[in-house]
């Protein structure tokens, strides 16, 4: 059981999680909270490529010819699936937790999924 407190108009609200059938809202908001991870990453991959991409008129093939993430992942397999001088695609994989879950960007910017876990949840 997981107790949570709101604070609205000055008031604290608790609520007992668990018993009440919140499981699954819980379940759902970790699936988003993980895949917050896998839109950064491919942000993060994105800026990097549009860097890339204006230093060698060309987008990088690989990883290893981009600066890696600080942090890398925990949930998530960040990979280019294919690039070429006009465009790319990039994917990233959910692992762990997150397994089945895959969200791709390309030079357009804007992550999508590919297979979205959280919405094949109650």
């Amino acid at each position: 059981m997981k107790i949570v407190t709101w604070l609205s108009a000055g008031l604290a609200t608790s609520v007992l999680l668990g018993g009440l059938g919140c499981k699954g809202a819980s379940n759902q908001y970790m699936c988003r909270a993980r895949q917050a991870e896998a839109k950064a990453g491919l942000a993060s991959l994105h800026s990097a490529q549009s860097s890339y991409h204006a230093a060698n008129k060309k987008y990088a093939g690989s990883l290893k010819d981009l600066a890696a993430p600080a942090v890398p992942p925990r949930y998530y397999e960040l990979a280019i699936a294919s690039a070429s001088d006009k465009g790319y695609v990039a994917t990233a994989t959910g692992k762990d937790q997150a397994a089945g879950d895959v969200w791709t960007i390309d030079q357009s910017g804007k992550p999508t999924a590919k297979v979205d876990k959280c919405e094949a949840k109650p």
